[in-house]
């Protein structure tokens, strides 16, 4: 779709970052180390997977004709980095101080990278405690056309505050199932709470199938690594079917399994590189939930999600334009079709708390 430099540069971004992919193509730099025009569309393609300073931290001593500029980056990453473990102590320490429960949800992808805010799972019964933390704190809620709920403290990332993963008007994952088991892991060197591996893989495709509509490079190594080691996935078909969405949530078992069958299990040729984020079409995603049993998807609702979807498609194009080429397009254009997509998911009945 874009030549074959830009598949030559998403080569090199699964080179440095996938060991699973990096072992079948051990001569890959062999072709590609004296192309600086490769190098810099690997590095906008790390950037919009979430895997610029992974994949910098990794080049920095391969590349000596770009190594300034590779060197520069991972000091900006490692700024941001300082930056995420001071919120993530920040929350750490207001929840302890009030006796509250928190956890953090989309956030641990088991490889370093900075993420674009931070999002927190807080229990039902115990928001208006957190409300009140906050005032006391004199840190303000802020609203985002009734489906963003977050709060912004000066020097700390953005904090989105979640009750539930509700799209569509729907739930889609029990409370108790959220909140049982949850994992304590090391993010930037500070201990975390995080959900089990069950409720953090349904999580993680629930957001790219009604959230993105598209699945990251580093989502989908995160999903691939749970479902070849940790995940009970019986457990979590349970939890699926009990909601009415198992249809969907086998289709995107597939598709990860079948992207890895692609990528990693082809051994008669090189295999041709993947487009990532690899973007969900809305048949795709309405043919995913065609058996949604909780409740049939009725035509406004389908109206509305085709609608956002297509608006999340205006917004990919416009990063693709970006990628390809050095044309810089006014930062207005996705403010405003970001504020577009978050008014039309209000509509659908996307939100983050009750």
């Amino acid at each position: 779709m874009f030549g074959s430099s830009y598949n030559d540069a998403i080569s090199l971004v699964w080179y440095y970052v996938d060991k699973d992919y990096k072992k079948p193509n051990p001569d890959l730099l062999n072709t590609l180390w004296n192309k600086p025009d490769v190098w810099l569309k690997a590095i906008k393609i790390a950037k919009e997977n979430g895997l610029l300073y992974y994949f910098a931290k990794k080049v920095t001593n391969d590349v000596k004709f770009l190594r300034e500029l590779f060197t520069k980056i991972v000091e900006q990453e490692e700024r941001k980095l300082i930056k995420l473990k001071e919120t993530l102590e920040f929350i750490n320490l207001l929840f302890e101080q009030e006796g509250l429960d928190v956890m953090f949800i989309k956030l641990y992808r088991s490889i370093p990278y900075t993420p674009k805010d931070v999002d927190i799972l807080i229990k039902k019964e115990q928001s208006h405690k957190v409300f009140m933390a906050l005032k006391r704190r004199n840190i303000k809620l802020k609203k985002f056309n009734g489906v963003e709920t977050h709060f912004e403290e000066k020097g700390l990332f953005k904090v989105d505050l979640y009750q539930s993963f509700h799209y569509l008007s729907l739930d889609f994952l029990d409370d108790e199932f959220l909140w049982k088991n949850p994992r304590a892991v090391s993010i930037c060197g500070t201990k975390c709470l995080i959900p089990s591996c069950e409720a953090d893989f349904l999580s993680l495709i629930l957001h790219a199938l009604l959230g993105h509509r598209y699945l990251s490079l580093l989502d989908f190594i995160y999903a691939k690594s749970l479902l070849n080691s940790e995940l009970a996935i019986d457990e979590a078909l349970r939890q699926a079917k009990e909601y009415g969405w198992s249809s969907a949530f086998l289709t995107m078992v597939s598709t990860i399994r079948n992207i890895h069958q692609e990528l990693y299990l082809s051994l008669s040729h090189w295999p041709k590189p993947i487009n990532f984020p690899y973007l969900f079409s809305p048949a795709f995603i309405l043919k995913a939930f065609q058996g949604f049993s909780n409740m049939p998807l009725g035509t406004k609702t389908k109206i509305k999600f085709v609608t956002s979807t297509l608006i999340d498609r205006a917004f990919y194009n416009y990063q693709m334009i970006k990628r390809v080429s050095n044309v810089e397009i006014q930062n207005g254009i996705r403010d405003l079709l970001m504020k577009m997509a978050h008014k039309v998911r209000g509509w659908s009945g996307d939100r983050k708390l009750d």
